[in-house]
């Protein structure tokens, strides 16, 4: 997933404290199935590559604040289908 730099207010100003940074977050997953067998396993992440990226951002007064993303996620799922 790629977010393009985005403005925290409206038609922001041009300057770097007041965009959020563009951000590139990596995925993936892989499932196993065998060909004979009701049973399915599955392993997944998100955020690959351990990035650190702001999801939003504001302003109270004078100070601008940025809320941090999710770190790295790795899990797991067992599937039976009968």
């Amino acid at each position: 997933m790629y977010r393009g730099q985005q403005a925290m207010i409206p038609g922001g100003l041009n300057t770097y404290g007041y965009h959020l940074p563009a951000y590139f977050l990596l995925g993936a997953h892989a499932t196993f199935k065998p060909t004979k067998g009701p049973w399915t396993v599955s392993v997944y992440a998100t955020n690959l590559l351990n990035r650190d990226y702001y999801t939003t951002g504001g302003m109270a007064t004078t100070t601008y604040f940025w809320i941090p993303g999710t770190p790295r996620f790795v899990g797991g799922r067992f599937g039976f289908q009968y």
